[in-house]
């Protein structure tokens, strides 16, 4: 939505090119009123829906909340204490999720429609899943980054067998309260929705070449006789 707002604004033939350095101080001031005729005269990029209301009103409780999921992971050390951790290889009593719970924890779709990307690495066997030896309702999770090979990040799920009660992730966007990081939102999806259907799309980025066949490779003996090479 952001994007087709700012493609609006560059349909104007001044504000989509470079401007010489004389021009900034006057740029806001045109962009301004820009945006004016735009919300006066074009129609609405969107039509705001009473879903669209509960969630801009859910949004908005959330951003004045904590994530106390993070302050109780850095008071007690859990990042650093690898011995209260202990691999685990299913996790049975992680709640199942259909699409609209994932919805409503990541407010969108935006990451969810990354996370078979994301999880490809889990897959392959470079994710890491402990359980607290204390407390049952409590992983952490090792994931591969998708950028960099040489760094993973480390998440915390708490959960019951119902809900996810809140998600913490060390990258630069997981203590976030509005929706979830990437990461939480990838774990969440193989964890609670993927594993258990058996019409989800293949984990990762498909490789479209292997419906291909080589020509060089295929058997013309039974071709048309009928043709005549001139």
């Amino acid at each position: 939505m952001v994007e087709s707002a700012n493609a609006r604004i560059k349909k104007w033939k001044y504000l989509n090119n470079v401007l010489p350095t004389n021009q900034v101080p006057f740029i806001g001031d045109y962009v301004r009123i820009v945006c004016a005729i735009s919300n006066k005269f074009a129609p609405p990029l969107a039509r705001t829906t009473t879903d669209d209301e509960h969630l801009a009103a859910k949004m908005r409780y959330l951003s004045h909340q904590k994530n106390h999921l993070q302050q109780y992971v850095l008071e007690n050390g859990l990042d650093r204490r690898s011995v209260i951790w202990k691999p685990i290889d299913d996790l049975e009593g992680f709640p199942r999720l259909n699409e609209e719970d994932l919805s409503n924890i990541t407010c969108g779709s935006y990451q969810l429609r990354l996370s078979s990307s994301y999880i490809q690495e889990h897959i392959e066997g470079d994710a890491d899943i402990f359980v607290h030896k204390e407390d049952p309702g409590l992983i952490q999770v090792k994931l591969q980054s998708r950028h960099v090979s040489s760094r993973k990040y480390t998440l915390w799920i708490q959960f019951n067998e119902t809900d996810v009660l809140a998600t913490y992730c060390k990258c630069r966007a997981g203590a976030r309260v509005v929706g979830v990081c990437s990461h939480v939102a990838a774990v969440l999806w193989f964890l609670g929705y993927s594993r258990h259907e058996e019409r989800v799309s293949p984990y990762g980025v498909q490789n479209w070449g292997d419906s291909l066949e080589d020509a060089a490779l295929i058997d013309d003996s039974d071709s048309d006789d009928s043709v005549v090479e001139e």
